[in-house]
């Protein structure tokens, strides 16, 4: 990973460092806990980047085996009957 959020890349590393060589939650907790303002905000950026690349795998997976369908159909049918509104 690249440093994120403009931070320098020695931030980003330094936050890596620390939290690569945690085993449990508690000690990542703990980890966390002693992270310098411009590490954990290297750390936040980066971790906000992670779950949001996973959100969007879900949603790709969800979509290609067809579990959204039946809401998109929903959709599709109150827009027809005029059930939509524009804002």
């Amino acid at each position: 990973m690249t440093a994120l959020g403009g931070l320098p890349g020695c931030a980003w590393a330094s936050a890596r460092r620390k939290l690569n060589v945690m085993g449990s939650v508690k000690e990542i907790e703990e980890a966390v806990l002693r992270l310098s303002s411009a590490e954990l905000a290297a750390f936040r950026d980066w971790f906000a980047e992670l779950d949001a690349d996973a959100w969007d795998r879900q949603i790709e997976n969800d979509i290609a085996a067809g579990r959204l369908d039946a809401l998109a159909d929903e959709a599709l049918a109150d827009l027809r009957a005029g059930r939509c509104t524009q804002r």
